[in-house]
């Protein structure tokens, strides 16, 4: 399973590989199309004022592309008409803008898709784009004032003024602000461009952009006809720092262990729950049945690299800090499943355990120091690695405290969203190895007491084996977004979500059923059911 880290590097390779072989866009009009700067305007936001619009037709663009939550890349040759909304707040002097990428009328297929970034990038840019026009959609997203694309990701230093204190609006413009101006200036173009509105509206993201989509339902709920929401982070302002925790109990303990031990911690978890859906597959399907304990195993023996090694209390401690999350000081939240591979996430080294020259390796690093640094402690000179035990719980505090409004997408009171007749699909990979799936199980849980009637709009399915937004042990549902177009369009209620794996289809259950074998064989349909 692939961390947040090496998913972005393989994106940012994937782009400069195809960078290359890009053809350079012409600026020739489409025919019987209107791709010309005069037939664009800025549609009426109120506290919103223009600053540029910019239109050209692009034909014969070629670039490998996917859509978010997907791992199926594929080379794309589109043509379409580039347009850039460019524009301010009048209270503020920042510059956003919402990019649309219009397919030729002919290949246009009546919808929009809308698309959401990832890290603290409001949007990939072209990566997803590219793909969504290849599709016949108008693909539209904003970079919510400040940079986008997928080096920008873990770039955070626009979260301070130049005072060093909040950029309390630019944060707030990221959070929810620019998600709902994206829609109206999104619409606004293509009933400008087509002489029409779409038929329908989609917006689809995964991580932040699950986030966004979240949002969108929450604060927007007549933005989208349909929003797919994968692995979202939803609380954004508790679990970046939380996750910080098992590095912090490492720090305190000032042992690192091993990663063939951490390894061996996880897959002792995995053989002693592995079955408890019926099938041993290596994936734990049932994880709040799965009670297993890293402290068993302290003393007893294990094989790393052909050496015979004990287990260990300290490393112990530091993987039970990991899956069991953060509880003390009047924060509680969730940690990763027993499956997740921790040698991904928050606990990675450099060295083998008693080697005194340890260094901290963290794949995640990128993710959670500029968190500390420039929203928690709004200080870019501040020193994570230094950090104690008491700074940790403070900053964790004031982070939930100062950004949880504007950042975070926990509002379980959707019936504005559910009366605008719009539908909702999150799936979260269980074996998450960023964002602990059981805050966005536990959110679900908490919008069915919230609102009536929650599985006639809202759907969630949890994903055993799947990490962050990448396949891992088991298959990514791939095909959600077309499932959601049926439930807005033909009415087709998503009953599990389709996914496949090394040639095997696979049936998610959508919670709170799991997906439980019944036999006979794994690899037939309808040996599992969902119960």
């Amino acid at each position: 399973m692939a961390p947040l880290f090496n998913i972005l590097s393989f994106l940012v390779s994937a782009e400069t590989t195809t960078q290359s072989v890009f053809a350079v866009p012409t600026t020739e009009n489409f025919a019987h199309s209107s791709c010309h700067l005069s037939v664009f305007s800025f549609p009426t936001i109120p506290g919103a004022e223009l600053i540029n619009i910019s239109a050209s037709s692009v034909l014969n663009y070629t670039q490998t592309s996917l859509l978010p939550g997907t791992e199926a890349t594929k080379s794309y040759t589109i043509d379409f008409c580039n347009i850039t909304i460019t524009y301010k707040h009048t209270s503020h002097n920042e510059t956003i803008s919402v990019s649309i990428w219009a397919p030729k009328p002919d290949d246009w297929n009546r919808r929009i898709l809308a698309l959401g970034g990832g890290g603290y990038a409001a949007t990939f840019d072209h990566l997803y784009q590219t793909a969504t026009v290849g599709k016949g959609f108008v693909a539209i997203d904003t970079d919510s004032g400040h940079p986008s694309g997928m080096t920008s990701a873990f770039d955070t230093s626009w979260a301070l003024d130049a005072d060093g204190n909040s950029n309390t609006h630019l944060i707030q413009d990221w959070g929810f602000r620019t998600l709902g101006e994206m829609s109206v200036i999104g619409k606004h173009i293509v009933e400008e461009y087509y002489n029409r509105l779409p038929d329908y509206a989609y917006f689809t993201g995964c991580s932040g952009g699950g986030r966004q989509g979240l949002v969108l339902a929450q604060r927007y709920p007549n933005a989208f006809d349909g929003i797919l929401a994968a692995a979202p982070a939803i609380n954004l302002e508790t679990f970046i720092p939380a996750a910080y925790w098992p590095t912090q109990v490492m720090r305190e303990l000032k042992v690192y262990p091993a990663p063939c031990e951490i390894e061996a911690f996880t897959a002792a978890a995995i053989q002693q729950c592995d079955a408890l859906d019926g099938d041993e597959d290596g994936i734990i399907s049932i994880p709040e049945s799965c009670h297993f304990e890293a402290s068993r195993l302290v003393g007893r023996e294990f094989s790393c690299d052909g050496e015979q090694r004990r287990f260990t209390k300290e490393a112990a401690m530091v993987v039970e800090a990991a899956w069991n999350g953060v509880h003390g000081q009047g924060v509680e939240w969730y940690g990763l499943n027993k499956d997740a591979d921790l040698t991904q996430s928050a606990i990675t080294t450099s060295c083998n355990t008693g080697n005194e020259d340890c260094r901290y390796d963290n794949h995640n690093r990128d993710l959670f120091d500029p968190w500390f640094r420039f929203f928690a402690a709004k200080d870019s000179e501040f020193d994570v690695g230094n950090m104690n035990t008491s700074t940790f719980f403070s900053l964790l505090s004031t982070s939930i405290i100062e950004f949880r409004h504007a950042v975070g997408a926990d509002d379980p009171d959707l019936r504005a969203f559910q009366a605008a007749g719009g539908k909702l699909i999150s799936w979260h990979g269980m074996a998450d190895t960023i964002i602990p799936p059981e805050g966005t199980t536990a959110y679900y849980q908490r919008v069915l007491q919230a609102t009536n009637n929650t599985i006639d709009f809202y759907r969630h399915f949890e994903t055993p084996g799947v990490g962050h937004c990448v396949s891992g042990a088991a298959g990514l549902p791939e095909r959600a977004l077309g499932q959601l177009m049926a439930w807005v369009e033909r009415g087709k209620e998503p009953e599990v979500l389709l996914a496949s794996k090394n040639g095997s289809n696979i049936s998610l259950c959508p919670w709170p059923k799991r997906r439980v074998y019944v036999g006979p064989d794994p690899k037939v349909v309808g040996s599992f059911i969902c119960a």
